[in-house]
């Protein structure tokens, strides 16, 4: 019973989002989207600093998870285009995997932000993920997305993700005015996308 009592009290410390200045929430986890992530190296394992595949105008750099209690590892990612350095993204999945943190972060953002825009799970309720946008009268545009998931061997996990869509967007216009790079790149892995055989890649 003390054993039990321990646990769910691990999950209610749980980090939660604050609210920024500017209207919007802009912190999770202690980590400020629109700040420099040179204010964050203390808490980043540098050595997986690199290039998001699928997202070039973005690096991403791993959290060490002892230095942000209750999370079981989390990500950075910040611009690499326009604004360099500055945080975009933060990603955490808890330590704790319960479907009751799920329950009390949901009432939680519900309660201070209102009711999610958007569901985004499953309807076998393997994927629990609700999405909300927020904006401000400044122009910065928040989406957070909380999930809970439970794969076919039922191991369960609990996320949460915060993106700066504004400061992702003009990264993303950065890197597209920069270089014919990107949009080559695009067209390439698409061209071989519809190269690839299909019947090779289905299980018989």
């Amino acid at each position: 019973m003390r054993l039990a009592r321990f646990f769910l009290l691990m999950c209610i410390l749980a980090p939660a989002t604050a609210l920024g200045s500017a209207g919007v929430p802009l912190t999770l986890g202690g980590i400020t989207l629109g700040q420099d992530i040179s204010e964050y190296a203390g808490i980043c394992l540098q050595g997986t600093d690199s290039v998001l595949r699928g997202e070039p105008h973005l690096n991403e750099v791993n959290i060490d998870p002892a230095r942000v209690p209750g999370i079981i590892n989390g990500k950075i990612a910040y611009a690499n285009c326009g604004q360099k350095g500055k945080i975009v993204r933060v990603k955490f999945r808890f330590s704790c995997p319960e479907r009751s943190l799920f329950e009390m972060l949901r009432n939680r953002y519900k309660k201070r932000f209102g009711t999610p825009a958007e569901w985004r799970g499953d309807p076998f309720k393997n994927v629990l993920s609700w999405k909300w946008s927020l904006e401000d009268n400044a122009g910065n545009r928040i989406s957070l997305v909380l999930s809970h998931t439970r794969d076919e061997d039922y191991n369960t996990l609990n996320a949460v993700k915060m993106t700066l869509r504004s400061l992702w967007e003009e990264a993303h216009a950065c890197m597209r005015a920069k270089s014919d790079a990107y949009e080559k790149r695009t067209t390439e892995m698409l061209r071989k996308a519809n190269q690839i055989d299909l019947d090779l890649f289905t299980p018989k």
